[in-house]
């Protein structure tokens, strides 16, 4: 079978996330497609979009600017098809239509056909021409992340983010203080909040900065969850601009327990695995209404989950049939997890190998020559 050349720009400001989703998609779908260097060689061009088409952003692999690049594909998108794969913050802007009206296959974890014909919960005349909607997950390497036995809970919750408000970090921190005040009071020592990102100066007391792991350092990321009994996945402008945040099917995998809003984009994927807190529909978490009661909602996760953790979990096993002890300690250690269930259905559901597999599936039985 031929491959396809499949043309995928990533502009450099979008995260490392972003780079790695197309570099998985090819890894696994080596036998299908193949990266072309410029749209015109092309038998398939991929477009991942994230918020306005006019940020003046170089991409690669090219050097061009995304928005010009953008009109010069705009312009091609009748002989050569175009995929759409819209991530987050496309429903503020009307200046995508022309590309999800027009594209051969609108490719998403998000409700799109909400997304971008809902603009501040107003209908927007969109008109699909051509398009076709397959709404699939993003994906995680289970060799990346997994339970290290040998690692002690730490921390209270693990944070990243560089935004406090956007990513609830300041909640989170409020939630952190006044859960440890009655651990305080109880004679129990302090679980501090672990955070990874931009460093916000919050109290020492119950913070802990440590510098962003690299993008190829997964296992720096995989030792913050292990160390943590929570890991935030509480994106707060999701409830407009749509979300999947990588830490609801990561952190799982090391025995740490994602909490995120009861938002449709994550219910969708995440129930079952994720801890939900509950806002109004179609509300901000972050509002004076609503700010009180997600504080208290976490507070009564967290005292939920370090309350007799080990009692609670059970741990299940398996062990190889390797006489040398060395040997099945290393097995066992490497299989250990306090999340089983979890674990199956992240397994069932977001393994890269099956999500790739699934894409370029859809990509030639909707868009191959």
């Amino acid at each position: 079978m031929k491959k396809l050349n499949v043309f995928f720009p990533v502009p450099r400001i979008y995260g490392p996330s972003l780079h790695e989703t197309k570099n998985k998609l090819f890894e696994y779908g080596k036998d299908f497609a193949k990266e072309a260097d410029d749209w015109i060689d092309a038998d398939v061009i991929v477009l991942q979009l994230i918020g306005d088409p006019d940020r003046k952003n170089l991409v690669h692999p090219s050097e061009v600017v995304f928005s010009d690049l953008i009109k010069v594909i705009m312009d091609n998108m009748n002989h050569i098809p175009t995929i759409v794969f819209p991530l987050c913050n496309i429903n503020n802007t009307s200046n995508w239509r022309y590309l999800f009206e027009n594209a051969s296959m609108i490719y998403s974890y998000l409700d799109v056909d909400y997304q971008i014909k809902h603009v501040d919960g107003q209908l927007l005349p969109f008109v699909f021409n051509k398009s076709v909607v397959v709404r699939e997950p993003l994906g995680v390497e289970p060799g990346d992340f997994f339970r290290e036995d040998d690692m002690q809970k730490q921390y209270l919750i693990y944070t990243f983010g560089f935004d406090k408000e956007t990513e609830s970090i300041d909640i989170i921190f409020d939630a952190t203080v006044l859960f440890n005040s009655t651990r305080e009071n109880l004679g129990l020592p302090i679980l501090k909040m672990l955070h990874s990102g931009r460093d916000f100066g919050f109290d020492s007391k119950y913070y802990q900065f440590e510098t962003p792991a690299p993008q190829n350092q997964k296992g720096i990321v995989r030792a913050r969850y292990n160390s943590s009994y929570f890991a935030n996945a509480l994106r707060a402008d999701a409830w407009v601009e749509g979300g999947f945040e990588m830490a609801n099917i990561e952190a799982p995998l090391c025995g740490c327990q994602p909490i995120t809003y009861n938002f449709e984009c994550y219910q969708h994927w995440f129930k079952g695995i994720s801890e939900f807190v509950n806002v109004p529909l179609n509300t901000d978490p972050r509002s004076l209404s609503n700010r009180k009661h997600v504080v208290e909602q976490l507070v009564n996760i967290f005292n939920r989950g370090t309350n007799g953790r080990d009692k609670i979990y059970k741990y299940t096993v398996s062990v190889n049939d390797s006489d040398d002890e060395d040997e099945k300690t290393k097995e066992i250690g490497s299989k250990l997890d306090l999340f089983d269930d979890k674990r199956n259905m992240i397994y069932e559901r977001f393994l890269w190998e099956n999500v790739a597999s699934t894409f370029w599936k859809e990509v030639l039985n909707k868009c191959a020559k």
